[in-house]
């Protein structure tokens, strides 16, 4: 009995893991970090960035929730759902001095498909001279 439990446990332990961690993204993102560099020494110049995405998933993917890190910094997205092939986008704003003052700001990125799988994804908006 005891043999048979070192053979089984092993066995169904790797194929838990497996059908919970073998689901890829749903959505690829082109880079999901980048150093922002202002262009001018003015303080106050807006820094944006745009993560563009593709939904690579066979079900529609919508956003649920956008949540930077920093309050200095305004998230924008794709409002409807993305369909299956379909680009997205998320949009990060702030300002050269807030970013430079927090360093970088980070946004958790909330995703909801057809079957109410949830997804999160991290982005990251970094400063750079």
């Amino acid at each position: 009995m005891k043999r048979l439990f070192t053979y089984i446990m092993p066995v169904l332990f790797l194929s838990l893991l497996f059908s919970f961690s073998g689901d890829k993204d749903q959505l690829l993102f082109e880079s999901k970090s980048v150093t922002a560099r202002p262009k001018t020494s003015d303080s106050k110049e807006k820094i944006e960035h745009v993560f563009k995405f593709k939904n690579q998933s066979k079900e529609s993917v919508l956003i649920e929730e956008v949540r930077p890190s920093c309050t200095c910094t305004t998230p924008g997205y794709t409002k409807e759902s993305v369909k299956p092939g379909s680009d997205g986008f998320v949009k990060l704003s702030t300002t050269a001095e807030q970013l430079k003052k927090a360093g970088k700001v980070e946004a958790v990125i909330k995703t909801i498909d057809n079957k109410l799988v949830k997804k999160y994804y991290l982005l990251e908006l970094s400063y750079g001279k």
